[in-house]
């Protein structure tokens, strides 16, 4: 029986003044404030610096409209010559 492997994506969430998306698992610590994973569910949100709990990455990038990276796979050939 194969058993799937996942990655825990829980944390905080936001997209900074740069529009730049931004992921934090386990704490924020930003200018006057402090977040930890452990208190996540004391906060109001969104906090100070717009940063937003979400149980994982496809719930926040649903809500912050962030799609997901394309990714490709690309193949890189090498030859090598033996003389």
């Amino acid at each position: 029986m194969d058993k799937e492997i996942t990655t825990d994506t829980s944390g905080f969430y936001r997209v900074d003044p740069n529009n730049q998306f931004q992921y934090a698992q386990n704490f924020v610590y930003g200018p006057g404030y402090t977040l930890l994973r452990n208190d996540q569910t004391t906060y109001t949100y969104p906090t100070t610096g717009g940063w937003m709990w979400f149980e994982n990455e496809d719930a926040a990038r649903t809500h912050f409209n962030v799609p997901k990276p394309i990714t490709t796979s690309t193949t890189t050939s090498t030859t090598f010559s033996i003389r």
